[in-house]
């Protein structure tokens, strides 16, 4: 939990910077924000989020 591989958010590209920017001084790590519809409800678009948080931890 001290040392993270990565933070993952719900929300925009824009709360992410807005994250990064916060733990800059402590923490140089990626990022990555989900969209918020898809994490905020649970049902059959959680995979979806799944998908995204999957495809930005190991890009192709």
């Amino acid at each position: 939990m001290r040392h993270p591989q990565a933070i993952v958010i719900g929300g925009s590209d824009h709360q992410a910077d807005n994250v990064r920017a916060f733990w800059q001084p402590q923490l140089s790590v990626p990022v990555i924000a989900i969209n918020d519809d898809w994490l905020s409800r649970p049902g059959p678009r959680l995979l979806l989020a799944a998908k995204q948080l999957c495809a930005a931890l190991h890009p192709a």
